[in-house]
């Protein structure tokens, strides 16, 4: 009984072990991969080992932009490249030219939270983290994952640097905000966990960002150094809750922001980014992360206006494997080159990086290279699956807050409902399918006289009020105002009885009004013609209203 209960606590022992100890960069031929990344590492240079580390931007806005990429790669032997704007097919052509002189396979990554579409035209979009954050279905969000991943795998591209699992706590963050999942650290790790499986199902690595929690800042980090004032017993129980969970269940990469952290690392003003303390300690040590570990952009403000050292230096000297966006590599090489002879960087410490990154390479297939069949891309790219998907879950996004007397569905046979549209966008689509099931009146807050406001309200038995503002990005009208005129007509509508609010925008937006004088109030999350479509058939029963609201509008 002794023994079986020994060999019992040595079980658990080991199964415990084995998942704090997990590779998320391993491949099922693991004997074959380790093969293949010892030669390679073998065959090359101090000064090609350190290429490994830098990846750089490059875009696909046209072929001919491409000397200073093709020289990085030939001169620095660098490990992969990250793409931004431009066209698919320009993408595709680009990449099997970088590739075709590369005498490494490059690792090709993109920054595309809601699919390529985010950066790349002639692609659609999915719906943004806030919006998905809306969904009770994880199993979609899944969905949406995948579909994101067969985008890369179909492009050549082998690493998104998706999903953002910030926690969105500060409803002023002007650079998270509609990229996060919400507020809640459980819906958004399991919205991260589910995201991150889709993306992997197709040996796409995904990269859980902005470590350790971009979520309660005001301050965008691309322009200057945010803070974040929490003590560490709060960011270890919430900001970091996310990303331990995704590690837990096999995440390849994680991406460090640019934030100063004081409860995290003494040393003033010094960004995560080149922190030892919240790289090595805290995300290696403690959360046992083994994947890959790459900085934010080191070109952006937040860390490059660190200028003590070299920050390429800094950044690998703290635990970085990927240096992405270095604003000199030549520089960022040399300096690590000379660390590395005067012995302050060892050999074994530059191997665990550069292998990672090998390994990675392996898992995503670049050992057996082949090109990017450039033939029918548009149209894969834009498949009916991809349509039917986007359409389906903004179908489960739009959340309903309010509904007083169950004025919604409202009834076809309501007399006179007159739709007032304000904001800076256009509600055309919205007017238009209301009017498939009855006539309503709709006319822009800005054409109407503030004087005949309330005869105008008067004539009307239900009045809409609809919001539509700008959503070509995330970032646009987060924390918008009212002007003065629409203040004023807003306080004249709070006068009038019988009334339903739909918000084309972020749930914040809602913070702002009186919700108090409203029946109804739907919240819409985003502007684009599905979301006018979608809200348009609930608002008459057309079609069911299932959102959860995923940050606080109010108390």
């Amino acid at each position: 009984m002794i023994r079986i209960f020994i060999l019992f606590i040595l079980i658990l022992s080991v199964q415990k072990l084995n998942s704090q100890t997990v590779d998320p960069l391993i491949s099922e031929d693991y004997q074959n991969q380790e093969k293949w990344v010892d030669s390679i590492y073998n065959k090359l240079t101090l000064d090609e080992k350190i290429g490994q580390l830098f990846f750089i931007q490059a875009t696909s806005k046209n072929l001919n932009n491409s000397e200073k990429i093709l020289n990085n790669i030939k001169d620095f032997k660098i490990g992969g490249l990250i793409f931004s704007t431009g066209h698919p097919s320009i993408q595709a052509n680009l990449i099997n030219k970088y590739q075709n002189i590369s005498e490494i396979p490059l690792m090709i990554s993109m920054d595309a939270e809601w699919g390529v579409g985010m950066r790349l035209d002639s692609v659609p979009k999915f719906p943004w983290n806030m919006s998905l954050g809306a969904i009770r279905d994880d199993l979609l969000i899944e969905k949406i994952g995948s579909e994101i991943g067969n985008q890369f795998k179909r492009l050549g591209i082998h690493m998104n640097f998706a999903p953002v699992i910030d926690i969105n706590t500060n409803s002023k963050n002007p650079i998270i905000g509609n990229r996060s999942f919400g507020e809640n650290k459980i819906n958004v790790s399991e919205k991260g966990i589910s995201f991150t499986k889709g993306i992997q199902s197709h040996n796409v690595l995904a990269t859980a960002k902005h470590f350790p929690g971009h979520g309660d800042t005001s301050k965008d980090s691309h322009l200057t150094l945010p803070t974040i004032n929490f003590d560490e017993k709060r960011i270890k129980k919430v900001e970091l809750h996310p990303f331990k969970k995704l590690i837990e269940d096999g995440l390849s990469a994680i991406m460090i922001a640019h934030l100063n952290v004081p409860s995290l690392e003494k040393e003033n003003m010094l960004p995560s980014t080149l922190s030892k303390n919240i790289i090595e300690k805290i995300l290696i040590k403690e959360l046992n992360f083994n994947g890959l570990i790459i900085t934010d952009a080191l070109e952006m403000k937040g860390v490059s206006d660190f200028t003590k050292k070299n920050v390429d230096l800094m950044a690998f000297l703290a635990g970085n494997d990927i240096l992405l966006m270095s604003s000199d590599i030549s520089r960022g090489i040399k300096s690590i080159k000379k660390s590395i002879k005067k012995g302050k960087i060892s050999e074994e410490r530059l191997a665990r990086s550069v292998k990672k990154i090998l390994k990675a390479k392996y898992k995503v297939g670049l050992n057996n290279y082949k090109p990017v069949e450039t033939t029918k891309l548009i149209d894969d790219l834009n498949s009916i699956s991809v349509t039917n998907l986007i359409n389906k879950s903004i179908e489960n996004i739009p959340t309903l807050i309010k509904n007083n007397s169950n004025v919604i569905p409202v009834k076809l046979d309501t007399e006179s409902i007159l739709n007032i549209q304000f904001g800076n966008s256009d509600g055309a689509i919205f007017n238009d399918y209301l009017n498939k099931f009855k006539r309503i009146k709709s006319i822009k807050a800005s054409n109407i006289n503030i004087n005949d406001l309330n005869s105008l309200l008067a004539n009307h038995k239900l009045i809409i009020v609809s919001f539509h503002m700008k959503s070509d990005t995330p970032w646009e009208n987060m924390n918008k105002k009212f002007s003065d005129n629409e203040q004023d007509m807003l306080k004249i509508i709070d006068e009038h009885d019988n009334k339903i609010l739909v918000s084309f925008t972020n749930p914040y937006t809602l913070s702002r009004l009186n919700l108090k004088s409203y029946s109804s109030v739907i919240v819409g999350f985003q502007n684009n013609y599905e979301f006018q479509k979608t809200i348009a058939q609930q608002i008459f029963g057309a079609k069911e209203i299932i959102g959860n609201l995923p940050v606080s509008v109010n108390e």
